[in-house]
């Protein structure tokens, strides 16, 4: 489109200009020295533009030397700048001399101190290991952990049991929406802490579940905490809720 306005407005210049000739030439035609009046307007017009252009030169030199001016005064400025910046890259080794004597002096006056004054007592007595004390292994770990668990954490454990008996990766949102009542954060989380302390063995990979390792005691009591917590409670109504989640997970990986 703009390519068309510019041949339109080339032919209407043209014909302007043409008008303009002829108009000329029919009126003024009989002018004896009309080349002569034209020629002496054209160099009037010249004068004009030319004394225009001189003004215009003066003011653009004015501006630039501003310019300049200014460009001057920034450079001046970086050069003061690097100039403060290396004094302080200078003195930036010696600030670190200085800190690693002051840390050797604080070192090696902690050191005397500890030299001259052992540990005191705390009431006079220091108390020594019981030789006889039992040490905890993942056994004993595994086993309070089962025990002590919630029992939405023992539904957990005995679905990663069956899923690690029958060598099957679930879906853990699925799984969670099977159940009706268990939270998809809950779950998760609850199988990352199991997972931190070596109790079962996972990978979570796209929201799927893993099992490729899980403790005996997990596995093997999982189901029958989780059925004597069920058994312990009063409410009918709970206890019907608890069972359908058992169900459901269980019949989850009959699938």
């Amino acid at each position: 489109m703009e390519e068309k306005y510019k041949i339109h407005a080339g032919y209407i210049l043209f014909i302007l200009l043409g008008v303009i000739v002829g108009l000329i030439t029919v009126k003024w035609g009989d002018i004896p020295q009309l080349v002569q009046y034209i020629t002496f307007s054209l160099t009037v017009t010249s004068l004009v533009l030319a004394v225009l252009a001189i003004i215009y030169a003066f003011v653009s030199n004015a501006s630039l030397g501003q310019t300049l001016s200014a460009v001057g005064d920034a450079s001046r400025e970086i050069t003061a700048a690097t100039t403060t910046l290396r004094g302080e890259l200078t003195a930036i080794p010696t600030s670190l001399r200085s800190m690693e004597a002051k840390l050797d002096t604080i070192s090696m006056h902690r050191e005397e101190d500890f030299t001259e004054k052992p540990p005191s007592k705390v009431a006079g007595k220091v108390h020594a290991p019981e030789p006889n004390a039992k040490v905890q292994t993942i056994d004993d770990v595994a086993t309070a952990f089962v025990g002590r668990t919630s029992i939405w954490g023992l539904l957990i454990i005995h679905a990663c049991a069956i899923a690690y008996t029958k060598k099957i990766a679930f879906d853990l949102l699925e799984l969670v929406t099977k159940t009706e009542r268990l939270q998809h954060q809950y779950a998760r989380g609850f199988l990352v802490a199991t997972g931190s302390a070596g109790l079962v063995v996972f990978t979570l990979v796209h929201g799927v579940v893993n099992v490729t390792g899980i403790h005996d005691a997990l596995r093997t009591k999982a189901r029958e905490n989780y059925m004597q917590k069920v058994v312990s409670i009063d409410d009918p109504k709970a206890r019907e809720i608890l069972n359908n989640a058992l169900a459901h997970v269980e019949s989850f990986f009959e699938k």
